[in-house]
């Protein structure tokens, strides 16, 4: 996940990957962090539902909130674009059927 914007959007991927290990805590999955940086955190969330638990998480997030830094009481949007991936075993075969496919040719030159 990693935060789009200023400080509060590196604080927000921060309070985000906190809730994420305690909630993988909770759900009884095991979770690692892979990489923090400012801004920018990979988690990697191991046990049986894993996939299943953080099905919704995938995507855009937004806060509106007064955030920690700031001193005049303004509140503050902040985003943070969180991406799933699961791992699947090595040498796990995917099935395409011909109509998954689609191709495109392009000939000559355009104008």
């Amino acid at each position: 996940m990693w935060g789009e914007g200023g400080t509060d959007s590196k604080l927000f991927v921060d309070d985000l990957a906190t809730l994420y290990s305690k909630y993988a805590a909770r759900k009884n999955l095991t979770c690692e962090v892979l990489t923090e940086d400012e801004g920018h955190a990979v988690l990697k969330v191991k046990g049986k539902k894993a996939a299943w638990c953080f099905r919704h998480e995938a995507g855009k997030h937004c806060i509106q909130r007064i955030p920690p830094t700031e001193t005049k009481g303004r509140r503050q949007t902040s985003f943070a674009n969180v991406a799933i991936f699961p791992i699947l075993p090595e040498f796990t075969k995917v099935a395409l059927k011909e109509n998954d496919l689609e191709e495109k040719f392009q000939t000559g030159r355009q104008k």
